[in-house]
């Protein structure tokens, strides 16, 4: 508090008395309403996340005890359009609309680069013929994706380049799941390996969408992902780069994390979309020269030229 002496200028007393009334003025830190809202949203930000936890675990005595309750508390909606499901308490991600969209007819699509093949190919092609990984030359062996870059696809891409989109982007990576089982239908102990952002764009977005797509796909497989790879350096983000230039703005950006165990061992390297193929390439490169003894690029979409 401001004291007010006989000798304190009267321009200063003024000061003093404005103060005071600001101060008299100011609501508490924490006033009832705020409380209250406060306690009104915190449930909206969590119990949907719980409850999928629950939902999706491995236990069918919890899930059977508690989803009905969850059902009443957080009602499992779709991730892309977020229309209420009908199911009870076993793990629906996508309304059946959605998910007609988010898992077409299976296409015929290159088994090196994913493009969609034309619809008067006959046979797939080998990686030679394909016109457009003919010429390419990745240290990843191929790509598996989900789909084309367009659509409710695309949406939900990028979507998940903000945290509200994590929950779609882990429901897309079990979906990615199904096409890695659907590509080698055998017995698979990969290592997922989500491909990382620099510790600077990762602080300033607050979330690394392949990193969210490779512990649903993980999931999907009964596995964990393994983040063994981390950026040495700052690059410019692709899509600001000429597609001429990707491969240079990635070369030796990636390294792997001392102690990772990867020699002999298959990775599935995760990410959003594969244009080029650069980025996959450059982190590819880095895991096999620690050892890898495959690495398959898995992806959530396929950009293609247009037409």
């Amino acid at each position: 508090m401001l004291a007010v002496t006989p000798a304190t200028p009267l321009r200063r007393i003024s000061r003093i008395a404005a103060e005071r009334r600001r101060c008299a003025s100011r609501p508490p830190i924490w006033p009832v309403k705020s409380v209250v809202i406060l306690s009104a949203r915190v449930p909206q930000i969590w119990l949907p996340v719980v409850a999928r936890r629950i939902r999706g675990g491995a236990s069918l005595v919890v899930r059977g005890v508690s989803g009905a309750l969850l059902d009443l508390i957080a009602p499992p909606r779709c991730l892309a359009c977020g229309q209420l499901q009908e199911e009870s308490h076993a793990r629906i991600d996508w309304c059946e609309a959605c998910r007609a969209e988010l898992v077409p007819p299976s296409l015929r699509v290159c088994l090196r680069c994913a493009t969609p093949l034309a619809a008067e190919t006959v046979g797939i092609p080998a990686a030679q013929d394909c016109p457009v990984c003919r010429d390419e030359r990745w240290a990843f062996e191929s790509v598996v994706a989900r789909g084309v870059y367009r659509g409710v696809l695309r949406q939900l891409l990028l979507e998940a380049k903000h945290p509200q989109g994590a929950a779609a982007a882990r429901g897309l990576g079990r979906l990615l799941a199904g096409s890695v089982r659907e590509r080698w239908p055998g017995e698979l102990s990969p290592l997922v390996v989500p491909l990382p952002m620099h510790w600077r764009r990762r602080l300033n977005r607050r979330i690394n969408s392949a990193e969210c797509l490779a512990e649903g796909l993980a999931e999907g497989l009964a596995t964990r992902a393994t983040p063994v790879l981390w950026r040495r350096r700052a690059t410019r983000q692709q899509t600001a780069v000429a597609p001429s230039s990707r491969a240079a703005n990635v070369r030796g950006a990636f390294a792997v994390r001392s102690g990772a165990a990867l020699t002999g061992r298959t990775v599935l390297l995760v990410d959003d979309v594969l244009t080029t193929g650069s980025s996959c390439s450059a982190a590819a490169q880095a895991l096999r020269g620690a050892g890898a003894a495959r690495v398959v690029a898995v992806v959530a979409a396929r950009r293609v030229a247009p037409g």
